[in-house]
This record gives C-alpha cells, structure tokens and sequence, in this order.
C-alpha cells in the first residue's frame, strides 16, 4: 500500500474494524499560541501545527500515521510527514482546509503504539503489514480491505451532459 492510499476501511469477519489512534477516546488540543506565521501569514490553511508539552509521549511512533483535526464544524484528516520534536510542531504532507486555530481538537491514528484496543488495526506502511487487535473470543480472522478505486466515471469530449444526470459543470 501506498502512501496516497491513506483512507480505507478494513473489515474483520464481517464487520468494520476501527483505525488504532491516540486517545483512544477524547481528543488532544491544539496550544493557543500557534506563533506569528499562523493567523497573519497563513490567512488560509496549513501543513503545520504546534502541540502541547504533555502531547509528546502521545507522539512516539506514529511518524506514519494521519493527524485528524477538528476545525470548527470540519474534519481534517492530514498525512504525518514530520514530528517536529525540536519547535514541537506535527508537519503534514496535506494542507488542512483552514488554518489551524489553538483549542482545535485533534487525535492521532496510525503507529504500532496506539493499537491498544481489541477491534482495532494498524498498517504499518513500511512493512506492508496489517496488524489487528482481536476482540475478545475471536479465535478465527478473516480481514478484508476492500480496493475499489471509483463506483462511477465520466468521462466525455463534449461540453454537453445528458439532461437526466445531475452533473454540473
């Protein structure tokens, strides 16, 4: 798997199986004081983020993992490129849709460390492997990641669409 394959379900014995993360309930918080580049230079979104001093042991391992932001009614789910541990900043691939504002809730998913709850899952990318905590009297596990790329593709060389498909230029 890839690293632009970074949202998918997994599904254990016909149920879905969910993403190890940190906390496993409750959220962490993004600091008030992002710095002076947040709200005057970057007006509009973000790569970046500072955490909180008592976030750190939160962030052991999960260099290949997601960082999931909550900004105002939107949810962000921002590829991990780098933890920062020396300006205490998470750097992602991924642009949020805002700026990150401090008192943003967020959790991370992702990094062997956080599978810690029986039905949870953790892909570790750079092993190819699936690693899953079974729930209690499992005995037998039969995981599916289903791979289906799109349902529906259109594609036409002419600026006209059929009256009766609501598509929209």
């Amino acid at each position: 798997m890839t690293r632009t394959n970074l949202r998918f379900n997994v599904w254990v014995n016909d149920l879905r199986a969910i993403p190890a993360r940190t906390l496993s309930s409750g959220h962490l918080r993004v600091p008030e004081n992002q710095g002076a580049d947040t709200q005057e230079v970057r007006r509009g979104r973000s790569f970046d983020f500072y955490y909180n001093d008592e976030d750190k042991s939160y962030l052991e391992s999960v260099e290949d993992g997601v960082v999931v932001v909550f900004n105002k009614w939107l949810e962000y789910h921002m590829p991990i490129e780098q933890i920062d541990r020396k300006n205490q900043k998470i750097i992602s691939t991924r642009m949020g849709g805002r700026v990150i504002e401090g008192d943003d809730a967020y959790y991370l998913e992702g990094g062997r460390i956080t599978l810690d709850q029986p039905g949870e899952w953790y892909l570790d990318r750079n092993e190819d492997k699936l690693y899953y905590y079974p729930l209690e009297g499992e005995t037998e596990i039969v995981a599916t990641v289903p791979s289906l790329i799109s349902v529906l593709r259109i594609c036409s060389l002419h600026s006209w669409f059929p009256p009766h498909l609501p598509i929209y230029k």
